[in-house]
Parts: structure tokens; C-alpha cells; sequence
């Protein structure tokens, strides 16, 4: 009798068979929260490395972008990652658009279950992207919980920046310098201005645009490091120059001839930089051009980090 029960508890015809360890499977994957995103597996195209990324690495946006649009259309969760920061900081000669720059996040966080599997079990070589893109979301409340939680945001975003991933050395510069004890309790590497001024002269020293205008604020601002006037000027100067500058770079450059930091005040060029930015998407209401200060509406320093 146990030999026929046996005999039952497993369908004999192989079609049948087939179908049910299918089922068994797809509770598993229901049950581990899609987990089969493992380290070995990156050949599904929602993860597999997407044309475009390696020119967006070496600097090329302009080449990149046409390359993940089209990835991105296809659902590919890097692309999109990549795409996010193009458009919502105007690289490759874009202008700003944060539209799409806010659809790519809600996408992201749609597969937020993915990046979190991903940021803990995939190969090391991409582990720091879907760690940069998971700690994005927690930083700016884009998960469940539709709340910031720095300190989550601080311990993706620290071993993807340490394995000298250039979107999580920016993303930390922002993290370090807004995070305090109260924001991460359990955040133990340091943070604060210094640590923030650190990571963006990493990041600056890997030719980021990002990093490099990021320095340059600190350095004007004297954020982790004494008021520096003349190396501001040189480093927004540089950025400004570039074959696809950034809004934010051309919009501080003309800041730093309207104010004359590091340079003899220049009133018709500060105006020509100012223009420049505003006409690729620099937010009118941050621009320099709107009171003569430094970017208005600015709450606290880390908001004018790019990442």
C-alpha cells in the first residue's frame, strides 16, 4: 500500500511532470522574492549590461544616450539607472528633463524588489550599480515606506563608493554631507562635511563633471575645507568648458563672475553663463540670476549635490 501511494504522489506521464515542478518552481521564486536574480544569473535583458554603459563611464554621455533609450525602452534596469542622471543633470549637451527623470525613478522603484536582491546577491562587478540605485531610492523616499531612510541609503551607497563606482562617490557626497547622528544611528563610517568634501575630490579625480562641480561648491561654500575662491574658479571653470558642460556649471560659473570669486567680476559675462544655463533646463528659481546670491531655495547644502 505505501509503494502505491507512492507510486500516486508523483504524476507518471512526463508532460504533467514537467507542469507541476514548473508550479513548484514559481512558488519558490514567489516565496524568495524573485531571488532567482542571482549572482550568476545576469543574462536576462532587465539586467544585463545595456549598450551605452561603458561610454556612459568614460564620460561619453552624448554617445550613451541614444544607446540606453533603447535599452531603457526594453525595461532594462541599468539603462534606466543611467538615464535618470542624464536627464535630471542635463549631461551630454541635454537639457534638463524631470520628467523623465522622475519616470525613471518610479520605474526603478517598480523593481525595487529586483535591486534588492541584486544589491546583496549579484556578481561584484555590477553589485555597486543596483547598490547606488537602491540607496537613490532611499534617499529620496521613493520606497515603500515613502520616507527618506539615510541610514539604509548610507550603508548601500558606502561599499559601492569604495569599490570607486562614480554615481555612488556623488551619491555619498550628498549622503555625508546631510546625514547627522539623528538621520543614521546606525551608520557607523564617518559623514559630515569633510568625509562630503573627500568623496567629491575622489570623484573629481576620476574626470566625474558630476564630482568636479561638486568640489567646486564645496570649496566656495568652505564645506569640509577652508573658503578656496581660486581653486572654486578653476574647477567650475573647468566644468563650464567641457564639450557638454552642465546647467549647474554654467549657471556657477556666471555666479562666479557676477560675484568676482577667484576672478575680476565680469557683470556681462556672469549674465552670458546665467542665460546659458537657464536655456538647457537650469531651474530658474536655483539660478544665480534670481537675487545675486548664491542658488535660491537651497534648504540645506547637500540639496545642491549632484548625483
Amino acid at each position: 500500500m505505501t509503494n502505491i501511494i507512492h507510486k500516486r504522489s508523483w504524476p507518471v506521464n512526463p508532460s504533467v511532470r514537467i507542469l507541476a515542478l514548473t508550479i513548484i518552481l514559481l512558488g519558490a521564486y514567489c516565496l524568495t522574492g524573485c531571488s532567482f536574480f542571482s549572482r550568476e544569473d545576469l543574462t536576462d535583458p532587465l539586467v544585463q549590461e545595456p549598450p551605452g554603459e561603458k561610454e556612459f563611464l568614460a564620460q561619453n554621455h552624448a554617445a550613451a544616450v541614444p544607446l540606453l533609450t533603447a535599452a531603457a525602452a526594453n525595461g532594462n534596469i541599468r539603462a534606466v539607472f543611467y538615464l535618470r542622471i542624464i536627464h535630471e543633470r542635463g549631461l551630454g549637451g541635454l537639457p534638463v528633463n524631470l520628467a523623465v527623470a522622475n519616470s525613471s525613478l518610479d520605474y526603478l522603484a517598480f523593481r525595487i524588489t529586483v535591486l534588492t536582491n541584486l544589491a546583496h546577491d549579484s556578481k561584484e562587478k555590477e553589485r555597486p550599480l543596483y547598490q547606488t540605485a537602491l540607496a537613490t531610492l532611499y534617499y529620496l523616499g521613493r520606497v515603500p515606506a515613502k520616507k527618506p531612510d539615510l541610514n539604509a541609503a548610507l550603508a548601500l551607497a558606502d561599499p559601492a563608493a569604495a569599490a570607486g563606482f562614480p554615481p555612488a562617490i556623488n551619491l555619498m557626497t550628498a549622503l555625508t554631507l546631510a546625514a547627522s547622528p539623528e538621520d543614521a544611528p546606525g551608520f557607523f563610517a564617518s559623514y559630515g562635511p569633510g568625509t562630503a568634501y573627500n568623496w567629491a575630490s575622489q570623484g573629481a579625480e576620476l574626470k566625474d563633471i558630476l564630482a568636479i562641480g561638486n568640489l567646486a561648491y564645496l570649496n566656495r561654500q568652505g564645506l569640509g575645507t577652508p573658503i578656496n575662491p581660486y581653486l572654486a574658479a578653476t574647477l567650475t571653470h573647468n566644468a563650464a568648458t567641457n564639450p557638454f558642460p552642465t546647467p549647474r556649471a554654467l549657471n556657477d560659473l556666471g555666479y562666479i563672475y557676477q560675484e568676482g570669486i577667484g576672478v575680476t567680476k565680469d557683470p556681462a559675462e556672469a549674465k552670458r553663463w546665467r542665460e546659458l544655463a537657464v536655456k538647457r533646463g537650469f531651474p530658474l528659481a536655483l539660478s544665480s540670476s534670481s537675487g545675486g546670491k548664491e542658488p535660491q531655495n537651497i534648504s540645506h547644502p547637500a540639496d545642491y549635490i549632484e548625483y
